[in-house]
């Protein structure tokens, strides 16, 4: 721990410049750091919570698949018989 300090003290000019240098390629680089915010992307497209949210993300498929076109206004059954294949498998409990 000594010699750090030391060496710090003692070329702390040195240690300025490069600490600035690497602050302004920092700054530099800002622009092209690319935030996902739609953590669903790192879901699998057969994961069960996945399905589920795409169902009720998108009012064309809230509407397939309940047939109403708002989603306080539905049973919780599918529209007709052939839908009622898509229901989403999920664990018991949730």
């Amino acid at each position: 721990m000594g010699k750090l300090s030391r060496f710090l003290v003692d070329r702390r000019r040195t240690v300025f410049i490069v600490m600035m240098l690497l602050s302004a390629v920092s700054l530099f680089l800002i622009p092209r750091v690319n935030v996902n915010t739609d953590m669903t992307k790192y879901l699998p497209a057969s994961s069960p919570m996945k399905q589920g949210i795409d169902i009720l993300s998108f009012p064309e498929s809230w509407q397939r698949w309940t047939g109403s076109s708002h989603p306080n206004q539905t049973t919780g059954q599918p529209a007709d018989k052939t839908q009622a294949s898509r229901q989403i498998n999920l664990p018991a409990g949730l």
